[in-house]
């Protein structure tokens, strides 16, 4: 019987008078990727912060196994006072870790995301956009997460990174049983790394869309690959034109 990371049941959650997510119905199982597409706007960060315990939903509830939670959000939000390292070695604090240790685990977060040297005692203000957006992956991944969160994981990153990074999640997923819901906009991207993908409607955001994609992720060949993207790039203007109709 597969185990759920994180389930989603007939939930809604309002912004004020607004409501931003309505009646989703949503499963996470344990030890996979899912990824979770859908229009600018639609609420899926809201999703990705309710499964991280900062919102609580309206109506509905969320279950699951969900451990420790690893969180990636679209915006890094790095300490401004302190380096790379200190930032990544924060995440360590609640635990109790001491500081020699915090660093060790921080330096070897980082060199998993490609940042040492000079770079891990530079401050966000001194790092690329792409450069911070590694650190906040480097801080996610460095408390041993049983769930990672990742709100557009890639986005600052060239091609060539993206792609490593791509492929640390998979090893991560794949070696320590780690599950993940990852948001993304590009097609290709859950078609290279995902087991299923969910699709929401605009809001307020509905599940209006489901695939499961065939073959293993991360050893996908091209040519399932393009299948896969043209499938899911398939459904979502299915979707949008019924939404437009």
């Amino acid at each position: 019987m597969t185990r759920t990371a994180i389930a989603f049941e007939n939930l809604s959650f309002s912004f004020a008078d607004k409501v931003v997510l309505e009646r989703i119905d949503l499963t996470v199982p344990a030890g996979e990727v899912t990824a979770l597409m859908g229009p600018s706007g639609c609420g899926k960060s809201t999703l990705v912060a309710l499964a991280a315990g900062l919102l609580a939903p309206g109506s509905g509830r969320i279950t699951g196994e969900r451990g420790r939670i690893g969180v990636l959000f679209q915006d890094p939000l790095l300490l401004p006072w302190r380096t790379a390292l200190a930032n990544v070695g924060f995440a360590l604090k609640a635990d109790g870790v001491g500081t020699a240790e915090r660093h060790d685990r921080a330096r070897a977060a980082l060199a998993t995301v490609g940042l040492s040297g000079d770079d891990i005692n530079k401050y966000p203000r001194q790092l690329s956009g792409g450069m911070r957006r590694r650190v906040a992956l480097a801080r996610a991944l460095v408390i041993a997460p049983d769930l990672l969160l990742l709100d557009e994981p890639l986005s600052g990153l060239d091609v060539s990174l993206a792609r490593q990074m791509l492929a640390l999640v998979r090893s991560t997923v794949e070696t320590r049983g780690v599950s993940a819901l990852v948001v993304t906009h590009d097609a290709r991207e859950a078609a290279r790394f995902a087991e299923r993908v969910y699709m929401l409607s605009a809001c307020p955001a509905q599940v209006v869309g489901f695939r499961e994609l065939h073959g293993r992720p991360g050893a996908r060949t091209e040519i399932e690959i393009e299948d896969a993207t043209e499938a899911i790039l398939g459904d979502l203007e299915r979707i949008e034109i019924k939404e437009s109709a």
